[in-house]
């Protein structure tokens, strides 16, 4: 008798056991599904550069670039100097008084500053030798 108590007992405790563990299971299948979701929610991003447009600064060591926002005024781009592209703009730079020289070869266009800004603070620099860097 005292050992079909320990035997019932027993099955009551794997019992148990099996129900703790299917818990954990289903938890952990709960979460790493509730995770994916949020991640590929996440994943959608919207544009946060869009409203305010992407920095764009000057960091070369010449103090003699222009540029022309939309193929209109020219504008002298001093060193240390910040001026911004917005997604419907595009913006030449330039490495001569005349403005016929390019100093950036890469299409002026909105999306391709964007594709340089890798950590998404909207803000792109122009080094030397027009290598345009995030910063």
């Amino acid at each position: 008798m005292w050992f079909d108590f320990r035997l019932t007992l027993q099955r009551n405790t794997d019992r148990l056991l099996q129900m703790k563990r299917r818990m954990y299971v289903c938890m952990l299948a709960a979460f790493l599904f509730g995770s994916f979701f949020a991640i590929s929610f996440c994943a959608a991003e919207e544009d946060l550069c869009a409203k305010d447009g992407i920095a764009i600064k000057n960091l070369t060591l010449r103090s003699d670039l222009w540029f022309s926002r939309d193929k209109g005024n020219y504008t002298l781009l001093s060193r240390h100097q910040v001026t911004r592209i917005k997604p419907e703009e595009t913006l030449e730079i330039f490495s001569d008084l005349v403005c016929k020289t390019l100093y950036c070869s890469d299409p002026p266009t909105y999306s391709y500053y964007k594709s340089l800004d890798k950590d998404g603070d909207c803000t792109i620099r122009i080094l030397p030798e027009a290598n345009l860097t995030d910063m």
